[in-house]
């Protein structure tokens, strides 16, 4: 489902590394003498595979994703910036709190 949900997003060979290792982890399942152990790796073998995919792909979502500019080196942040804001449940030390 991953690799048709992809679309062009996928190289020719991670789609080839990706397959190649579903395929052996479907003949690792299939076959009469199967362990559990043939079988978990077969498994991380194919999930290793995947990951390196998701990996690549997050990377680009999250470099295309910024919603802005930075600050220039030196200028300050928006001092209401929601990062400078507690969340809610947060706890805060009051600066004026002397115990």
């Amino acid at each position: 489902k991953t690799l048709k949900d992809a679309g062009d997003k996928i190289t020719a060979d991670e789609k080839k590394e990706i397959d190649e290792a579903v395929k052996t982890l479907k003949e690792a399942k299939d076959k009469s003498d199967a362990t559990v152990e043939s079988i978990d790796e077969a498994f991380k073998k194919a999930s290793e595979a995947l990951s390196k995919y998701g990996e690549r792909l997050y990377k680009a979502a999250s470099g295309s994703a910024q919603t802005g500019p930075e600050p220039a080196e030196g200028q300050p942040k928006d001092s209401n910036s929601k990062d400078d804001q507690p969340e809610e449940g947060q706890v805060v030390d009051d600066p004026g709190d002397k115990k």
